[in-house]
């Protein structure tokens, strides 16, 4: 029998509201960080490819690396605002990105691109709450929604263009349809919703789609239904999850081979790296999680295994971790972003974990003093590691801008500066400059040449070093990322 939808009470909205507002106002001012650069190695990865996308005129990113989902929402709403806005996007392109990783732009796009992973991690704040209010009430749901503001995991990977946060915010997304489901007595259309999403997740991180099992495998569960329906649902539910991923990365049906090529070539390389701490312990890390809310998370998850009516959600989320477990333990190369879409299912049992403490601490009449103490500990555990990260962002300036900035404000504009177009400037930071490979640099009549210390004179007697800013060397590949700390050294002549 289908239990009716609850409300959720005034006060938990207006809190989920504050949580919300608060986690935006804390995390925007971390959009502009680094540019007109890129300040994360995997930005690049998706933003090349909506710059390929469109510079071709085309929907298909040829790299599949990654999926398609987030590039195609960056290219749609980039070709959106050029349309709608008159915002010049795909003339500004720079010329010869494909030779140079730090080639993206324009600044627009970057911020485009930011700003829908911002959004999702937001989204994923209500999500999260409302999940905890299904499973179990109003305090749990308040608890997900503080958690899911403030997890360290997630704040500093909401300003990046990053495939993980979206990803987690689709599995998010997918755990709310399945919980409702449960409440509708497996409600076939919010089965197919969480489907939908799971399909999505896969499009946007292929090992996020294994959150399919959840409303798969706890259909099963629900008791009142014969075997053949639950076959017919099961197979409704894979037709949408196939439509879903063709809908949102239709070159798995025009270039297969490329695909899977591709799939298979990202899976070699994690086995060829390794980490210096894997997923568990940088789950138990202040910086990512911590071990107050991996415990509460515990508790969270063990109160639906006893909670006879919640088995089903048990059932599929227990499948969702073995088969992604799989996935992500089998290598050594163990980046913690990989487990962002697990933590994102997490947030409404930590919610849950907190709601049992409370419950525990009722039978001694304690209730205000534990409430109270969860929320210091949640604080005292993120406090520290988001504001260092606030204050790591806000001060992130680009080694490249820096140097610009000290040859706009000392050296005269009528003199000729050669750059070293290894270095990757853009036009617009040395107007004068004059560009050419380092080996060009002794060849040129000029007042100024500025190269990466990895660049050598020939002829260091006329020139003097005028000054140098950064301290990561030159990659030696001109594809690979020259971090936002690149050694650069301005020379004169004398």
């Amino acid at each position: 029998m289908d239990e009716p939808r609850p409300r959720v009470p005034r006060e938990l909205f207006l809190f989920l509201v504050i949580c919300t507002l608060g986690a935006a106002l804390f995390r925007w001012h971390a959009l502009p960080s680094g540019l007109p650069y890129i300040s994360y190695i995997d930005e690049g990865h998706v933003l090349h490819r909506v710059q390929h996308m469109l510079s071709h005129k085309t929907w298909d990113p040829a790299w599949y690396r990654y999926p398609s989902f987030l590039i195609n929402v960056i290219a749609v709403v980039c070709s959106s605002f050029e349309l709608l806005l008159g915002i010049s996007i795909r003339s500004s392109i720079p010329a010869g990105y494909t030779e140079y990783y730090d080639l993206i732009g324009p600044q627009e796009m970057i911020l485009i691109g930011r700003t829908v992973v911002f959004l999702s991690s937001l989204v994923l704040i209500p999500l999260a709450s409302y999940t905890a209010f299904l499973l179990s009430g109003t305090r749990a749901a308040g608890y997900a929604a503080l958690i899911s503001a403030a997890l360290p995991a997630i704040t500093t990977r909401s300003t990046i263009v990053i495939v993980d946060t979206v990803a987690g915010c689709l599995v998010a997304l997918a755990f709310l349809f399945s919980a409702l489901s449960l409440r509708k007595n497996n409600s076939l259309s919010l089965l197919c919703l969480a489907s939908f999403a799971a399909g999505c997740a896969f499009t946007t991180k292929y090992p996020a789609g294994a959150i399919l099992l959840l409303p798969l495998v706890s259909l099963w569960f629900v008791p009142g239904f014969s075997f053949v329906h639950k076959c017919k649902q099961s197979v409704t539910l894979a037709v949408v999850f196939l439509g879903a991923i063709l809908v949102t990365m239709p070159a798995l049906l025009m270039r297969p081979i490329d695909v899977f090529a591709d799939i298979q070539a990202q899976w070699g390389y994690y086995a060829t790296k390794s980490s210096a701490s894997g997923y568990l312990a940088n789950m138990l890390s202040v910086n990512e999680v911590g071990v107050f809310i991996s415990i509460l998370i515990g508790i969270g998850f063990l109160a639906l295994l006893v909670d006879r009516t919640l088995r089903p959600l048990s059932a599929g989320i227990i499948a969702f971790l073995g088969v992604l477990g799989l996935a992500l333990f089998r290598s050594d190369y163990q980046p913690f972003r990989n487990m962002l879409p697990i933590v994102c299912l997490f947030l409404p049992l930590a919610g849950v974990g907190c709601r049992q403490l409370l419950s525990y601490a009722k039978k001694f009449k304690v209730t205000p003093l534990v409430a109270c103490a969860i929320f210091i500990l949640i604080a005292l555990e993120t406090s520290s590691p988001l504001l260092e990260w606030r204050k790591r962002v806000l001060a992130l300036e680009d080694s490249r801008v820096e140097m610009a900035r000290w040859i706009r404000e000392n050296v005269p504009k009528d003199s000729k500066v050669f750059i070293a177009r290894e270095s990757v400037f853009f036009d617009s930071l040395v107007p004068q400059a004059i560009e050419g490979s380092c080996e060009d640099a002794d060849i040129r009549v000029v007042d100024y040449i500025l190269l990466p210390a990895s660049c050598s004179l020939a002829s260091q007697e006329s020139y003097e070093k005028l000054y140098e800013v950064g301290k990561r060397a030159l990659p030696k590949f001109p594809d690979y990322w020259r971090t936002n700390n690149l050694k650069v050294v301005l020379w004169r002549k004398v």
